[in-house]
């Protein structure tokens, strides 16, 4: 079984409706892309993302999560959680740009991720959290279906720009994860939004229910919360079957 692992960030982009995050720099072809969205408010959701350097950004099936408390204010309101992937092609450079038709705030970046051989495999799921405390907890819609060696990326829109976050947990049956921290700050632009996000590697266990992420905030806040379990799998052919029919196995 093929390993993978995060390798870099980018450099943040924040604004109102239009923000530039950095691609990572010394991206190889075949890397995973994996951008994430923090915005204000629904339903006004970020636009997949395009670039000019080949490839495909793709909204994989329940990328985007929704949650807050509050009426639309200042560090108030509803928010989206929202992740986008790409297969890079290795010709990316500079930034790409992240737009929210008529938002409020946003605040986006790219992390990359390498793997030593086979395809990528990846699947989400999301939840929210709808209480305006310091206690944060969102669980997702459905199970990902993780393994051990697995990666889970989790990314959370807090409505609170000035909320900062504890130690990052995901809880699911059948699982155990180890967590690094990427990124947790917030922007000032519009009502504020804050971003957190880290990495969860699955070093034992096969899953068996839908993940729970937890954490605690600094000051009152609630928020939408989104998952993707990453995974490369080998591709075997299929011997024995003939020259017409030649086929692989996914393990």
């Amino acid at each position: 079984m093929p390993t993978i692992a995060w390798h870099s960030n980018g450099t943040v982009g924040s604004q109102i409706s239009v923000a530039s995050p950095g691609f990572p720099t010394t991206i190889a072809a075949g890397d995973l892309l994996v951008c994430v969205v923090a915005n204000k408010y629904p339903t006004n959701g970020p636009a997949l993302p395009t670039d000019a350097f080949g490839g495909i950004w793709v909204a994989p099936s329940n990328n985007q999560g929704t949650g807050g408390a509050g009426a639309p204010g200042v560090d108030s309101g509803d928010v989206y959680s929202t992740i986008f992937v790409k297969e890079a092609t290795g010709t990316e450079t500079g930034s790409l740009t992240g737009s929210v038709t008529s938002g409020d705030c946003l605040v986006t970046f790219i992390s990359r991720f390498t793997k030593t051989g086979g395809v990528w495999s990846y699947a989400a799921c999301n939840g929210g959290d709808t209480s305006s405390d310091t206690s944060y907890s969102a669980t997702g819609n459905v199970d990902p279906g993780v393994q051990a060696g697995d990666i889970v990326l989790q990314m959370t829109a807090v409505n609170n720009g000035n909320a900062l976050v504890g130690t990052h947990t995901i809880t699911q049956t059948g699982v155990t994860y180890s967590a690094v921290e990427l990124y947790d700050n917030g922007t000032s632009f519009g009502d504020n939004i804050g971003l957190k996000v880290s990495y969860h590697t699955a070093t034992a266990g096969v899953s068996s229910n839908v993940p729970t992420y937890s954490t605690t905030l600094t000051v009152a806040g609630a928020g939408a919360t989104s998952m993707l379990r990453i995974r490369a799998v080998d591709i075997t052919p299929i011997t024995g079957l003939g020259r017409r029919h030649m086929g692989f196995i996914y393990t």
